[in-house]
């Protein structure tokens, strides 16, 4: 849902086939918060560079008030569960310079691990192909499991040519 989200309402792509924040991800935007990359899960950041990693996907307002601006269809199962850990692993990790997002990544925190630790075998690179396909669809075929499977393929695929 997460991702569907961020392909239809957060992002677009420029006359330069760039694809362009549509949102203040700096100022907290839906939840937007800075990520570190301290467990190195993704390629590590120059200091000389412009980029910086922005991550979204916390749905506890408590910590992330303007998490309550997502869509209702992302926060759904938030809301409904009542072992909320369950469904509040997930996370979308954006690379960006400027305006530009250079890098998407879909994550999600480990079962075991360390309070907000993710796992790197759920981490992956994600094309800004794939973003274009998620932009021409509803969000009832993007929840199809016809669908479900090819976007498994697609991510799988990504991971071959991934950071």
């Amino acid at each position: 849902m997460l991702l569907f989200w961020f392909a239809n309402e957060c992002v677009d792509f420029d006359n330069h086939d760039n694809m362009q924040i549509q949102c203040y991800p700096e100022r907290g935007d839906f939840g937007f918060h800075y990520f570190g990359n301290f467990e190195k899960i993704l390629p590590i950041l120059f200091r000389e560079s412009n980029e910086k990693y922005f991550e979204v996907g916390n749905l506890n307002t408590e910590s992330y008030p303007k998490s309550m601006d997502l869509l209702e269809y992302v926060r759904q199962y938030y809301l409904s569960q009542h072992d909320r850990h369950q469904c509040n692993k997930d996370r979308l990790i954006i690379r960006l310079n400027k305006r530009k997002v250079t890098a998407t990544y879909v994550t999600e925190h480990k079962d075991n691990g360390n309070r907000g630790e993710f796992d790197p075998e759920h981490t992956h690179l994600v094309s800004p192909d794939l973003i274009r396909i998620i932009q021409q669809l509803e969000l009832k075929a993007f929840l199809s499991r016809d669908l479900k499977v090819f976007f498994l393929f697609f991510l799988e695929l990504s991971l071959l040519t991934s950071f």
